[in-house]
């Protein structure tokens, strides 16, 4: 993880952003939070532009962590949300 930065910050965990290579290309993907909606998007170089390359709604999280956690090479994406 290279950075972290609440935002929206009015003392109710509204958001968060986040940069974390999610995919091992070398780059980092941007997670962001906002209000009840969770999204990963990935810088396109070739058009300039963030696409969402995942979405999950209702979900208020207010925390991601990016981590192998089983060991196998790939990256697992973990949320929480208010019951944990």
């Amino acid at each position: 993880e290279i950075a972290s930065k609440e935002f929206f910050n009015n003392g109710s965990n509204d958001g968060f952003l986040k940069l974390s290579d999610i995919d091992n290309d070398g780059k980092d993907e941007l997670l962001v939070n906002i209000t009840n909606n969770f999204y990963v998007l990935k810088y396109n170089t070739s058009t300039n532009n963030l696409n969402i390359i995942y979405n999950l709604e209702n979900i208020n999280t207010y925390n991601s962590v990016v981590y192998d956690f089983d060991g196998n090479g790939i990256k697992e994406l973990s949320l929480n949300n208010d019951d944990s």
